[in-house]
């Protein structure tokens, strides 16, 4: 741990609870719990929670949306259909790849990119680049990374549990789809999106519930 990384809304709730900690892509993240193997064998037959707040949240907007993401991403935007996702990457102008990337439709003109922790600050600065110069009149750029949580549910038992703790069952949500929900009165964006192989949600809510959901 280093007094110089960031660190999540639930920083504090790992330490309480025992996690090791360790950095990671600048931030000072809980490697594990009681053990990595017992940990991931979780996840493969049942359920798994992480915190992944430390990768970024940046949202998208405005009439020129469309097209800005379709000048900087390598998949195609316009034929996302409101309320789904999809996994992409984000080059340079030489097709070297800058980070890979989900982004989720949330309206016709307004979009969320979930970009890793350790490129965010890159990302922000070539999206912003590209905004200024070609976009400015019709696009905008939000970084709500500080002001919001993420966390993700994975494993075979997670549309299950997500249907007993959610208003609305999410489980007939479709992969790499998206929807608004209310998770034990919380309000939150769930995506059914994921990076175990395993079936999964990924939870989108303020920081200051962040220590209440997990």
């Amino acid at each position: 741990m280093t007094t110089s990384n960031l660190k999540t809304p639930l920083y504090d709730t790992h330490l309480a609870l025992g996690a090791r900690i360790v950095p990671f892509g600048g931030w000072d993240m809980p490697v594990q719990y009681s053990g990595i193997l017992g940990e991931v064998a979780a996840v493969r037959t049942s359920t798994g929670l992480f915190d992944v707040s430390h990768m970024g949240r940046l949202y998208i907007s405005g009439p020129l949306a469309t097209e800005f993401l379709d000048w900087v991403l390598t998949g195609s935007v316009e034929s996302l259909r409101m309320g789904r996702a999809r996994y992409c990457m984000i080059c340079n102008e030489k097709g070297g790849v800058i980070d890979d990337t989900i982004f989720y439709r949330l309206a016709e003109d307004r979009y969320l990119l979930i970009p890793n922790a350790g490129n965010r600050v890159t990302v922000v600065a070539w999206f912003q680049r590209w905004i200024d110069e070609k976009f400015s009149t019709g696009c905008e750029m939000e970084d709500r990374t500080d002001a919001t949580a993420l966390l993700a549910l994975q494993g075979p038992g997670a549309a299950e549990t997500m249907d007993r703790l959610c208003s609305e069952p999410p489980s007939s949500v479709r992969p790499f789809a998206w929807q608004e929900n209310q998770l034990q009165g919380i309000p939150v964006m769930l995506g059914r999106t994921g990076y175990t192989g395993e079936d999964g949600f990924e939870i989108v809510a303020d920081a200051d519930q962040a220590v209440s959901l997990w």
